[in-house]
């Protein structure tokens, strides 16, 4: 699977960026594959200045400062890299990055698969303001997100200014998935457009909704309910660990019957209210949207092991490729653990699910291998295949909690209820 990934990209490079510049010493999809593996392996604050000498190293070249500064501000270089984001994720492994265990958790829910969206900020140089305006700083990007959340693989994304609202993008709805979002998506719009076309969502209940009861599904309430508006009803003390009604969500001009649950926290003693259009057992829905945690664990691996939040540029069209970098490297570490996954059922293991975490630095770990496959002058033969995964192996058993008998994450409590 993850071979095969390489192999596809090595491909497209090859045919669509070689010799694309006769003139220049390092042709363009070399440059790509260097610089993918130079951010990759940096460790820490680095400079343009590191990445360029990693470059320089990757490919036996010596790169001028200003050669190197001017060929990774130029425009040219966000579609070769955005090329090879493309080609990762339409690549038959990519498709194929779904496991097993989100199958199963996604056939019990009666949807096609569960997707969590979020976006994320990375603060820029003041000087990019005119380019990128923040929210809470003087400059920044956002990155707008989409994954599965039992796999981590992307299924959508945008790069917008950071004081772009995150209920601005949202991808296009599809039928039969499960869309889990917080509170910066709640839109009774939103609700209506997922349901029309046949999605389903999961989403917290915003404190100033307006949810009028029409019927209690779960819980001792008497007739005073009916027809109150929910948040605004006074509930002092536990009624079940877990209570339901079908409730009216209504603006100045919708109104959408939804299915609300409300899961009783004993340290705050109130309840958690949570709404949705899914039809699935209730004590499903808390950990469900427990779930939508992997996508800060997606972000945290970005920025913390895969350098997304090191961006030190002042050319917008640097900031934008140092991003695409990002995600290329991230979509590699998640078929680092889709390729851990395959490996463990080989060796009928006990089932577990693979950490995002622990992929993204395994792939941090094995980059170097890995990308000396693209290389456009290099040859992919079977000896040096077997050599590569003969390296990676043991470095794939780490993507998996040692510790896993004795606890088990949100994922591997849905699969095994």
């Amino acid at each position: 699977m993850l071979i095969e990934a390489i192999q596809t990209l090595k491909s497209k490079l090859q045919k669509s960026l070689n010799n694309t510049d006769k003139r220049a010493k390092i042709q363009d999809g070399d440059f790509v594959a260097a610089i993918l593996q130079a951010v990759a392996r940096a460790k820490g604050n680095f400079t343009l200045g590191t990445l360029r000498l990693a470059v320089c190293k990757i490919v036996g070249t010596t790169i001028g400062r200003s050669s190197f500064n001017e060929r990774l501000g130029t425009a040219s270089l966000i579609d070769h890299i955005r090329l090879a984001l493309e080609t990762l994720l339409k690549s038959k492994s990519s498709h194929d990055n779904e496991s097993e265990a989100s199958q199963k958790i996604a056939t019990k829910l009666g949807v096609k698969t569960i997707v969590g969206i979020d976006g994320s900020l990375v603060s820029l140089w003041d000087g990019l303001k005119d380019h990128f305006k923040g929210t809470f700083t003087t400059a920044s990007v956002k990155l707008h997100f989409a994954t599965n959340l039992v796999t981590g693989a992307l299924s959508w994304f945008d790069l917008t200014s950071g004081a772009t609202h995150d209920s601005q993008r949202f991808p296009r709805i599809a039928k039969g998935v499960l869309y889990i979002f917080d509170l910066g998506y709640w839109s009774l719009s939103l609700f209506s457009d997922i349901q029309n076309q046949g999605g389903y969502f999961l989403s917290r209940v915003k404190s100033n909704a307006k949810l009028k009861v029409s019927k209690v599904v779960s819980g001792c309430f008497g007739k005073s309910i009916i027809g109150a508006d929910l948040l605004s009803f006074s509930i002092y003390e536990k009624k079940g660990n877990c209570i339901e009604f079908i409730a009216t969500l209504s603006n100045s001009s919708t109104n959408m019957e939804v299915r609300v649950l409300g899961f009783w926290n004993k340290h705050q003693k109130k309840y958690h209210w949570y709404v949705t259009n899914l039809e699935a057992p209730k004590n499903l829905i808390r950990d469900l949207y427990r779930l939508r945690w992997q996508i800060e664990l997606s972000f945290k691996s970005m920025k913390s092991t895969l350098n997304f939040d090191q961006i030190p540029t002042l050319s917008p069209n640097a900031v934008l490729s140092l991003c695409l970098i990002a995600l290329c490297n991230y979509v590699m570490a998640t078929l680092v653990r889709a390729e851990a996954d395959k490996q463990q059922k080989k060796s009928h293991q006990k089932r577990v699910i693979p950490s995002i975490q622990r992929a993204a630095f395994v792939f941090r770990e094995c980059a170097d291998d890995l990308f000396s496959l693209i290389r456009i002058g290099s040859r992919i033969t079977n000896l040096k295949i077997d050599r590569i995964m003969n390296a990676i192996l043991p470095l794939l058993r780490s993507t998996f909690d040692p510790n896993f008998k004795q606890r088990q994450n949100t994922a591997e409590r849905l699969y095994h209820a």
